[in-house]
């Protein structure tokens, strides 16, 4: 017996990779997990660059476009966490520095809840084994991460001294607190 053609709506029904969001709600809960992933979506171009990369990460052809099916897979990842993450105002030379959080928002959050009232825009958000190094000069900083605490701070140190002597390392520590 022939099977009965199936019903044109299945038949027609589209690709979700091919499916632009359109959905303000949508494209919102796309961002926050680009976010969450360590991806930055919201500068300018910052969404298309961050999709792109993600792309690239999990073998999908990187043209930036959000789709019904980007979302789709990115709500079948894991979180990522531990978060830490180290915050810096070279304005006013404040910085904060977190560690164990189970997002990259609370993690920057805290961190910067150390900067009494500043922005410190400079963020250094890293999270599982990796670890992450604040270095400063007169001159100049760096905010590195690596595996590891003493990688993280030797390369700190190595960054920093590039544009000025008598670097020192202020802040590091793992995702997880170690290595503080």
């Amino acid at each position: 017996a022939m099977q009965p053609d199936p019903l044109p709506a299945e038949r027609l029904r589209a690709d979700p990779d091919r499916v632009p969001l359109r959905d303000a709600a949508l494209l919102s809960e796309l961002s926050e997990r680009l976010y969450e992933l360590n991806f930055d979506p919201d500068t300018p171009d910052g969404l298309t660059r961050a999709i792109t990369k993600l792309q690239q990460r999990i073998s999908m052809a990187p043209n930036g476009e959000p789709t019904e099916g980007l979302l789709l897979r990115m709500r079948k990842m894991e979180d990522l966490k531990p978060w830490g993450s180290i915050v810096y105002g070279p304005d006013n030379s404040k910085w904060g520095i977190s560690w164990n959080h189970a997002s990259r928002r609370a993690a920057v959050a805290d961190a910067r809840g150390n900067c009494a009232g500043t922005k410190c825009p400079i963020e250094l958000s890293f999270y599982g084994r990796s670890c992450g190094a604040f270095a400063i000069s007169d001159k100049s900083w760096s905010l590195v991460q690596r595996e590891g605490v003493q990688r993280a701070r030797d390369a700190a140190l190595d960054e920093c001294g590039k544009a000025g002597k008598a670097c020192r390392i202020i802040g590091s520590v793992c995702a997880d607190g170690s290595g503080r």
